[in-house]
């Protein structure tokens, strides 16, 4: 009896230390955290905003990846103001602090309003000279600030990914950005409706300079989710579709946009070995379960999730979804 007693005491003390080390040995989620401005907070432009969680790439990104990510992006700050943050010690809920020291992945969307709150107009003006003057002049605290966001991230998690995103081009014929007063200079100069883009370019190209030359001078400090790359090239292979990638107020990305925007981060991701292999699955389910509950009255929407099940890309996906529901009032609940 003493020896029964002993062996089951044995299997439970070894079924026992097998749960433990099989807890052990669970992997914990990859942690990223989100900071910058409001394209990065995506409160602004996802539509419904009900649908924040099904839209916006900081969410894409992070459920679709199963990572635990935070986002403390804040509408309308510049990158002085984000300095600020991160230098501030944790107050209230937010954590801010603590999140940037233990996450895995740190992403970063700033520069636009150094720029676009700081006279858009007169810079296009000077860039249709050929003058860089108010930008330069702004950049010249924009450089530093980034620089010590940097140094800031790095102190206090030296082991995180860093990743900055680059400012996408607006630029259009339709861009509201564009004032008429602007429009009427441009004109006067020679500069017709289809050159906007191109005068836009030359502002944003230099704005997003600002991490490029960092990145040449400091090799391997963060790596680049070029959005402007990516909007870019939407755009010159269908200026339409270019456009549905921004919102109606031309500066927050549209729900197309955002989902660009999520597929940029994604690619670099997977270089770096850090997505998941079940990106695409959750972001089909997304699509689909978005489908049925917002448009079941509106679109063929069993047709399409069908469609979407079969798709091989996120690319293919996104066109799919985007197509069926494009100017479709969503069902609100």
């Amino acid at each position: 009896m003493k020896k029964v007693v002993c062996l089951i005491l044995c299997m439970v003390m070894v079924c026992g230390s097998l749960f433990i080390m099989g807890a052990c040995e669970k992997e914990e989620p990859i942690k990223i955290v989100y900071l910058g401005d409001s394209i990065a907070e995506g409160l602004a432009g996802p539509s419904p905003v009900s649908e924040r969680n099904n839209y916006a790439y900081y969410s894409i990104i992070g459920r679709c990846n199963g990572f635990e990510y935070y986002n403390r992006s804040v509408s309308g700050h510049k990158t002085g103001q984000l300095l600020s943050i991160i230098r501030k010690e944790d107050y209230g809920a937010n954590m801010t602090r603590t999140h940037i020291k233990e996450a895995d992945i740190i992403h970063i969307s700033i520069l636009g309003n150094d720029v676009l709150l700081s006279g858009f107009g007169p810079m296009l003006i000077e860039a249709a000279q050929d003058r860089y003057d108010r930008i330069d002049s702004i950049l010249v605290n924009s450089k530093q600030n980034i620089a010590n966001i940097v140094d800031e991230l790095k102190t206090l998690n030296p082991n995180a990914v860093l990743i900055f995103q680059t400012v996408y081009n607006p630029g259009d014929p339709d861009c509201i950005l564009i004032f008429d007063g602007t429009k009427q200079t441009l004109a006067e100069m020679g500069f017709e409706e289809e050159d906007y883009r191109e005068v836009t370019s030359r502002v944003l190209i230099r704005l997003n300079a600002v991490l490029w030359d960092y990145l040449d001078e400091h090799p391997n400090a963060f790596y680049i989710a070029d959005a402007y790359k990516d909007f870019d090239e939407v755009y010159k292979a269908d200026r339409a579709r270019g456009n549905r990638l921004i919102s109606n107020d031309w500066i927050h990305p549209s729900n197309e946009g955002h989902a660009v925007a999520a597929l940029t981060t994604q690619k670099l991701l997977e270089s770096l070995e850090l997505a998941d292999k079940d990106f695409l699955k959750r972001y089909k389910e997304i699509r689909t379960e978005q489908l049925e509950r917002m448009f079941a009255e509106t679109v063929d929407y069993k047709t399409i999730n069908r469609s979407i099940k079969k798709a091989d890309t996120y690319e293919e996906v996104s066109r799919l979804y985007f197509d069926a529901t494009l100017g479709i009032t969503p069902k609100y609940y």
